[in-house]
């Protein structure tokens, strides 16, 4: 997979400014097992965990190639996390809040890494977030016949965004899956003429029946959530078509009362 769906080198080295700041080895978090998080420019001496909820995704794809020595993947929920509080420098995540069903998840993520941080410890996040303008299904389905998204995975997220309600509920994948059936229902004349694969259908095929939510809460949302913990440092908005659906965000934990 291609940017957005995964970190650019940009979004890396966005997250690799503020981490490698300081100069000195971190004791480090990543929510996830993204492969362009865990390789990037650690400073020496630090040490890595990663945090996967999916046995299969760290038995596909975990690897300590190019990792800190000290490196180590647990499975777990990222609402519970197995470390101890005041034990991490840096957490680190990509898409993280959308693979969680609601808003109160994401607050429990939220609650979970400013335990483990320790105080003034960073928190950088790439977020999917819907757009604080909206987005119409009607707007992606007209960028798609015009050429103007990339890959099938794009659009699979940025459809999932439009047809997205309320925060606090997220969507369900076979709502998304009904609609691209709805508005696309022979889609292979079209991937044919912007050169797409023609297994890309299975893409949106799998989510079929699917009662699992995704959410897809906007940057506003998700900062307003983050406040009472954290203090932002940074943002980062892609100059892409469709940067603002992927921003990443830095954050420094806040002192404890």
């Amino acid at each position: 997979m291609d940017s957005p769906i995964v970190p650019s080198a940009e979004d890396i080295a966005f997250v690799e400014q503020a981490v490698v700041d300081g100069g000195k080895g971190v004791d480090a978090m990543l929510l996830g097992i993204t492969r362009g998080l865990a390789a990037m420019r650690w400073p020496p001496g630090s040490s890595l965990v990663a945090v996967e909820w999916s046995a299969a995704m760290i038995r596909s794809f975990w690897s300590r190639d190019g990792l800190p020595a000290a490196s180590d993947v647990v499975r777990a929920d990222w609402r519970q996390l197995p470390l101890a509080s005041a034990s991490r420098d840096v957490v680190v995540g990509d898409g993280c809040y959308t693979a969680l069903a609601t808003l109160r998840d994401a607050g429990l993520l939220n609650a979970e890494v400013n335990r483990v941080l320790r105080p003034g410890g960073l928190f950088c996040m790439r977020c999917f977030a819907r757009p604080s303008r909206g987005l119409q299904v009607g707007t992606v389905f007209d960028a798609l016949r015009a050429g103007r998204i990339a890959s099938v995975f794009l659009l699979q997220w940025l459809l999932a965004m439009a047809v997205h309600g309320d925060t606090n509920e997220g969507v369900r994948l076979d709502t998304v899956w009904r609609v691209w059936r709805e508005n696309l229902p022979q889609p292979r004349e079209l991937f044919a003429r912007l050169g797409w694969p023609q297994d890309s259908t299975w893409t949106f095929e799998r989510w079929k029946g699917i009662q699992v939510r995704y959410s897809f809460p906007t940057l506003e949302e998700l900062s307003e959530l983050a406040s009472p913990a954290f203090t932002t440092l940074a943002r980062r908005i892609p100059a892409h078509a469709w940067g603002e659906c992927f921003p990443s965000v830095v954050m420094r934990s806040r002192p404890r009362k």
